[in-house]
């Protein structure tokens, strides 16, 4: 996919709906694993004192199964989680992933298998789950984010502060 696709395909998922969670996942403290983490927490706190109820914003670390019950809460009329993913082209890649595209034994740094966290979304809360992957360099513990993920991380920022602010 790509760049203009899954834009295109952010604002088609977004429009008409009223109450959206993004869920940032990854373990900020291993290079670019982190960067679901690190992007949902940047947005959060550029709008903590701002109104923006249609969205809601939950930086869950390497355990997102910690957060169903602030998912829950938020009565989410779409999820979309932002996540390192592998194999989808480039480091800094970006683009949209089927649940059958990730396998749990590439999801080394959670500690629950992310397609669990998506079908309890799905048949529990009753609201379809999407998945913003970036293809990441490296996950070694200590090291800082690569370039071509920091620049996504500020490519998916930009297109979520269009969407949201105009």
């Amino acid at each position: 996919m790509n760049s203009a696709d899954w834009r295109k395909k952010f604002a088609e998922l977004v429009a008409g709906k009223n109450r959206i969670v993004f869920l940032g996942i990854g373990h900020r403290e291993k290079g670019d694993d982190g960067i679901g983490t690190r992007l949902v927490e940047s947005l959060q706190k550029r709008y903590e004192n701002r109104a923006v109820s249609k969205f809601t914003f939950i930086p869950t670390g390497e355990m997102p199964e910690n957060y169903s019950g602030a998912i829950r809460s938020a009565r989410p009329e779409l999820v979309i989680i932002i996540d390192l993913a592998t194999g989808i082209g480039p480091p800094g890649t970006i683009d949209w992933l089927k649940t059958d595209q990730i396998r749990s034994e590439e999801l080394t740094t959670h500690k629950l298998p992310l397609t669990i966290l998506i079908d309890y979304i799905e048949r529990s809360i009753g609201c379809p789950v999407e998945i913003l992957g970036i293809q990441g360099e490296g996950v070694t513990e200590g090291t800082k984010p690569g370039m071509s993920v920091t620049r996504a991380q500020r490519r998916i920022k930009s297109q979520l502060i269009r969407l949201i602010e105009y």
